[in-house]
C-alpha cells in the first residue's frame, strides 16, 4: 500500500483562499473610494458656495457705494443683464490687466468666466504662469423683470463645475434695493 505524506494545499483550496481574500479587501476599498469621492464633492460645493457668496457681497457693497450718486448699478445693469451676457468680479485685475481690487469684468460667454487660482491672490480670471486652472466657472447677471420697483434689481450669481460627467451648480439670488440701509 502506498501512502502519500505530502502536506499542503491543493490548487482548488488555494484559489478559494485567494477569492475570499480578494472579496475581503475589495469591500473596504470600494467604501474608501466612495468616501473620498464624496469628500471631494463636498469640498467643491463649499468652495463654490464661498465664491458665489463673495460675488453677492461685492454686489451688495457696490450697490451701497453707488447709491449716493443716484446711479444704483449704473451701466452695469445694461452690461450684465442676462445669463447669455454675464459679468463677474475679478478681485485683483480690471479688464486691461491692471491691478485693481473688486473690478467687474464682462465675460464674452459663460466659459470665459472660468476661474484660475493663485496661491497668494486667490481666485481670478487670468490664465498666466502663476495661476492654476480650476473646475469653476463664475458669473453674475442683473435683472429687473417682475420686480415691484425700479429701485430694485434681482442679482443672480452662478458658480458651476463638473465632477467628471456630472454637472454641478450653485445659484444664489437676491433682490437688491437701491435705498439707504
Amino acid at each position: 500500500m502506498q501512502t502519500s505524506d505530502t502536506k499542503g494545499f491543493t490548487l482548488i483550496e488555494t484559489l478559494v483562499a485567494v477569492t475570499i481574500l480578494m472579496v475581503a479587501i475589495a469591500g473596504p476599498l470600494t467604501v474608501a473610494m466612495k468616501a473620498y469621492t464624496a469628500a471631494l464633492n463636498v469640498r467643491n460645493q463649499t468652495i463654490a458656495t464661498s465664491l458665489a457668496q463673495e460675488t453677492m457681497e461685492y454686489l451688495n457693497n457696490m450697490k451701497d457705494n453707488e447709491k449716493g450718486n443716484g446711479n444704483g448699478f449704473g451701466a452695469l445693469g445694461s452690461q450684465c443683464n442676462n445669463e447669455t451676457n454675464p459679468c463677474d468680479v475679478d478681485a485683483f485685475h480690471d479688464s486691461s490687466g491692471k491691478l485693481k481690487f473688486n473690478a467687474v469684468v464682462q465675460c464674452t460667454g459663460k466659459s470665459s468666466c472660468a476661474l484660475y487660482k493663485n496661491d497668494s491672490m486667490g481666485y481670478n480670471h487670468h490664465d498666466n504662469g502663476d495661476n492654476k486652472s480650476t473646475p469653476f466657472i463664475r458669473y453674475f447677471y442683473l435683472s429687473t423683470a417682475g420686480l415691484a420697483s425700479d429701485k430694485q434689481v434681482l442679482a443672480t450669481v452662478v458658480v458651476s463645475w463638473n465632477n467628471g460627467a456630472v454637472y454641478n451648480e450653485v445659484r444664489l439670488q437676491e433682490v437688491l434695493a437701491n435705498v439707504p440701509r
